[in-house]
């Protein structure tokens, strides 16, 4: 739910004191002032009274007649607006025009060019929306009207965004952001960082999208616009949707929620229940993903939101469908062919937005087809299984006793194979170098507080090479002393800090022996570390994230070549999870790790603004308690 936040201006403006030579009476300025404020306050609550009220208008005394009539297109456009009608909307705010020219009333005038720009871009005209909204722009600037000249701007910055041009949406964008700061307009400068997250999101620049989602976000905390919050944290959720990082998506769409409910907000609240029905089916969880539809269904068909109720009725179809649920999907697809039906018989345009009657009814039958096959396969296999079982019974058994052989040697090897990257003998031997050469230098201090930490070393080596699984806390006591070491090696002040957010819990928390060790030599290695004038700089931690641990790990490496690490470093993490699997199968252990449980490895370049800071890899494993 990106939410492009426009300006269509309702006015509430001063009347003209003077029309054509006629002077307009203090009682009946207010006279035209209290109608005004009853229709704009009708549209949004009873559209048929709102219809009476703008009719009432000509009945005024006292005014121009032409006034009168201006007034009178002008908020009937309001209406159509406000019921989705565009096409009848653009007809009202253009025949208001002409009316407002003759009266010389450049504030109304400027607002009616506005509006009929918006409707224009919603109908996909984009050219005319855009000569309309120069039009107004042009009066704005005659006006001096600060905050109707970046109004301007922004909705400019729309219409380009839905063109698809993004450089030219985002210098438009960044021209109303100049000015709602100036004019210290907070809110308005959080739409428009909301919407310029929006198009880096498009962009799939999602560092920039969640720099700017996070501003707009800081300026409504600030200002306590908990439903602005909520929108944007709703946007947020999205966007780590996209990036399928679904416990950061879930934080930000509970929380929405949770202050959609207390503002009231049942549009961002059916459209947040829809998202986390989204969120939980791209976590493969199908049955909660169809109770989340099904409440933003209900919620929204009891609000009237036939948008969102339409959009969720396809999702939970699809979810249904996924589910096996063929009875209840076909439930869902007839409630949206006639919801969909209903829509375009009130509002012909949106057939547009919707398929075709023939291709809807051509995907109908062929699921149709697809179920039927389905039962009939599933009759077939079901008497073919009975009449094979028993000859395949033996010919089962004798496969498994093979797997578990071949399993069994490929975890030998593997055990030996990470048995060897974990000792790292020539780690080791380098060490032991860096104290020759320091007894040599007769730097004695020196050497023994070298000799003292690779002493140490090898005594952690030794003792947890020969494990599968440690707990936490000695993962780092052994990380430390490491770092230590190469502190020593490299002779530079290695600056690290160690973090976790289960760190009273780090004695029951099992991981792979030396895990992290691997992926630190990547970053301290001698072609990196020693040739870099800067002191090394590594963050490390260990993150409880649900049922998954994750390691993350940062570095202030600068270099471009990446691939080739990248590759051993995943080859490496890989066979770890499949010899702690392999071997833990074969001893029957009750902490069997899963290689399908380890993470995917991935490491990506940090940025401070358009700056290299360094590298970041990170993972996840199952989180394992003794």
């Amino acid at each position: 739910m990106n939410c492009l936040c426009s300006f269509l201006r309702v006015s509430a403006l001063a009347t003209l004191f003077m029309v054509k030579g006629i002077t307009v009476s203090a009682e009946a300025k207010k006279s035209l002032s209290d109608l005004e404020d009853l229709i704009i306050e009708a549209i949004e609550v009873n559209p048929a009274e709102a219809k009476q009220l703008i009719m009432s208008l000509t009945d005024l005394e006292g005014y121009d007649d032409e006034l009168l009539r201006g007034h009178q297109e002008f908020y009937d456009g309001e209406l159509s607006y406000s019921l989705g009608n565009w096409a009848a909307a653009a007809g009202f705010y253009r025949e208001s025009l002409p009316y407002f020219k003759n009266l010389n009333d450049s504030s109304k005038l400027a607002i009616a060019y506005n509006n009929l720009g918006l409707v224009e871009s919603f109908l996909g005209n984009y050219d005319k929306s855009l000569n309309c909204f120069s039009e107004s722009l042009k009066i704005e600037f005659a006006l001096n009207n600060a905050k109707g000249i970046a109004q301007c701007y922004q909705n400019m910055a729309i219409v380009f965004s839905e063109g698809n041009q993004m450089v030219k949406a985002l210098d438009f964008y960044n021209k109303a952001l100049e000015v709602f700061l100036e004019e210290e307009a907070w809110e308005d400068a959080a739409a428009i960082y909301n919407n310029m997250a929006a198009e880096f999101s498009q962009a799939e620049e999602f560092d920039k999208a969640s720099l700017y989602y996070n501003k707009s976000l800081d300026i409504y905390k600030k200002q306590r616009n908990g439903a602005m919050e909520a929108r944007v944290l709703s946007n947020i959720g999205a966007l780590k949707l996209r990036q399928e990082k679904f416990d950061e998506a879930s934080k930000s769409m509970e929380r929405a929620l949770f202050l959609l409910k207390a503002e009231g907000d049942k549009i961002g609240e059916a459209s947040t229940y829809g998202m986390l029905g989204d969120l939980y089916k791209g976590r493969g969880d199908l049955g909660q993903a169809v109770f989340l539809y099904g409440m933003a269904i209900s919620m929204a068909e009891e609000s009237g939101l036939k948008d969102i109720q339409i959009k969720n009725l396809l999702a939970e179809y699809s979810a249904y469908k996924s589910l096996g649920r063929y009875n209840d999907a076909l439930s869902s697809y007839e409630k949206y062919i006639a919801l969909r039906d209903n829509i375009i018989a009130e509002n012909p345009e949106f057939r547009s937005g919707a398929l075709s009657m023939e291709l809807e009814q051509q995907i109908a039958e062929r699921d149709t087809r697809l179920y039927r096959a389905k039962i009939r396969e599933r009759y077939f296999r079901g008497a073919m299984a009975v009449v094979a079982v028993f000859a395949l019974f033996g010919f089962i058994i004798a496969g498994r006793h093979r797997r578990r052989l071949i399993k069994q040697n490929e975890a030998e090897d593997l055990k030996k194979r990470v048995m060897k990257d974990k000792s790292n003998p020539e780690f080791v031997a380098i060490c032991l170098a860096s104290v020759r050469l320091s007894i040599e230098r007769e730097d004695y201090p020196t050497a023994l507080l070298q000799l003292d930490n690779v002493s140490e070393l090898i005594r952690q080596i030794m003792e947890y090479s020969s494990q599968e699984l440690i707990p936490l806390s000695k993962e780092i006591e052994y990380l430390k002393t490491y770092l230590s070491v190469q502190d020593q090696r490299l002779q530079k002040n290695i600056e690290y800090r160690i973090e976790s957010n289960i760190l009273q819990n780090a004695e029951q928390v099992l991981v792979p022996a030396m895990l992290t060790q691997p992926f630190l030599e990547d970053s301290l290695s001698n072609d990196v570390a020693l040739n870099s004038k800067s002191i090394p700089k590594l963050n490390i931690a260990f993150m409880r994230r649900g049922n998954l641990l994750e390691v993350i790990i940062e570095d202030n490496r600068i270099d471009d070549n990446n691939d080739c690490r990248n590759a051993a470093l995943e080859e490496k993490y890989k066979a770890l999870g499949i010899a702690i699997s392999f071997s833990n199968i074969k001893r029957g252990r009750s902490h069997t790790v899963k290689t399908s449980e380890f993470g995917e490895i991935r490491s990506e370049e940090r940025f401070d603004g358009n700056i290299k800071k360094g590298h970041r890899v990170y993972f996840s494993l199952p989180l394992i308690t003794n």
